[in-house]
């Protein structure tokens, strides 16, 4: 990946992931598994953007952005977010490495 390259998208949350996203944190004993979503956001052949919402033991629901190497299946940066109400989702993130700027706008 070349360095100092700028790399955007838009993910859009639905007002179903949204309701889920409040039962998650609102009412922890509802919970089937650990993680609530999953994406992952292609950015080239070798490299993805993973955008994770979970539950953490120590934290309680957290947001993970990670920036991963697909070849080497190798963390290469990453950013995480304790979320306190659904709202909280929503914003523009981003993740640095090496240069490289990668944003990530989370919409309704």
């Amino acid at each position: 990946m070349a360095e100092g390259r700028n790399w955007e998208e838009t993910l859009t949350v639905s007002a179903d992931l949204l309701h889920d996203l409040e039962n998650f944190i609102s009412h922890p004993s509802s919970r089937q598994q650990d993680v609530l979503v999953e994406r992952d956001l292609k950015i080239d052949d070798t490299h993805n953007l993973n955008w994770l919402i979970k539950h953490d033991l120590f934290e309680g629901v957290v947001l993970h952005l990670t920036l991963m190497d697909t070849d080497a299946y190798r963390f290469l940066a990453g950013y995480e977010m304790a979320l306190a109400k659904p709202e909280d989702v929503f914003g523009d993130f981003e993740v640095a490495w090496q240069g490289s700027h990668y944003h990530l706008h989370v919409r309704q």
